[in-house]
């Protein structure tokens, strides 16, 4: 407890003693390594898509990279704060640039759900006249057991942040657990969901349609659980103030984001959609 506010005073102290409430960043090798990284592993995609089997091999060494880089690149964020370069604001200029990244989110989904409607609103012979012309998943089974798990998250997490500003880390660290727990229970219904699906991407529009909404919808729940993981590791340690938890509230925003997005996919895909 004593090294916890050491720490804290030592923080509060370094943000006090900047000459200039403005951090310069230095130069980054991370961004651009991720970038590629990511490129490699979409082509290595589009390879396996297209009967290529021994392009698994590819997207899996994409993958680690993008891990390993995405860790480095937090980790310079995370030195940046330990010597107090996070500014009041640094620390709002980080919170509006995280927005802007979930307004991005928003219109990237925005896309397919564009896609989406007009497909079922203007139907043609690709469709066979008709929507869906092969049935997905039953919409009241795993579909809504996995809507009522993001809702409870959203309220675990929520009730996270709130012993936090109270100042309660055991309750604040258990509500993470749960929260993280939920979200991974929610990956694993998805993928036995996926396994007991009829459709494919060999079924034209309709299974692409699908699993491009789901399953980009999926892989950012598993990066807002990583997100989450991150938080609570930080927590653990003590290394947030009240004053300053950017990541702590940047972490709790992507994933309400990613909750509202599911329920606009559980009413107008699975139940609207008639799927």
């Amino acid at each position: 407890m004593l090294k916890t506010n050491i720490y804290k005073t030592q923080i509060l102290k370094l943000v006090q003693a900047q000459k200039s409430p403005f951090h310069v960043v230095p130069k980054s090798p991370w961004p651009l390594l991720t970038s590629i990284s990511i490129f490699n592993m979409l082509i290595g995609m589009v390879l396996w898509f297209n009967y290529f089997i021994f392009t698994i091999y590819y997207i899996i060494l994409g993958l680690f990279f993008i891990l390993f880089f995405m860790t480095r690149w937090f980790l310079d964020i995370i030195l940046e704060s330990f010597k107090g370069n996070h500014t009041s604001y640094v620390a709002n200029g980080l919170r509006i640039g995280f927005i802007l990244l979930i307004v991005s989110e928003v219109m990237f989904f925005f896309s397919f759900f564009w896609g989406y409607f007009h497909i079922t609103f203007s139907l043609s012979v690709h469709t066979g006249v008709v929507w869906p012309y092969v049935k997905g998943p039953y919409p009241w089974s795993l579909p809504f057991l996995n809507t009522m798990i993001l809702s409870l998250s959203s309220l675990t997490l929520t009730e996270a942040h709130l012993f936090f500003l109270k100042k309660k880390k055991n309750l604040t660290i258990l509500f993470f657990l749960l929260t993280i727990f939920l979200g991974g229970f929610f990956t694993i219904i998805q993928g036995l969901e996926y396994l007991d699906s009829p459709l494919t991407f060999n079924n034209g529009t309709c299974g692409s349609i699908f699993y491009m909404l789901t399953g980009f919808h999926g892989f950012h729940v598993l990066i807002g659980t990583i997100f989450l993981i991150i938080t609570l590791v930080r927590i653990f340690k003590d290394h947030f103030i009240l004053e300053r938890h950017i990541l702590l509230e940047v972490s709790s925003l992507y994933w309400h984001f990613v909750d509202v997005i599911w329920f606009f996919l559980f009413f107008f895909v699975y139940i609207w959609g008639d799927f």
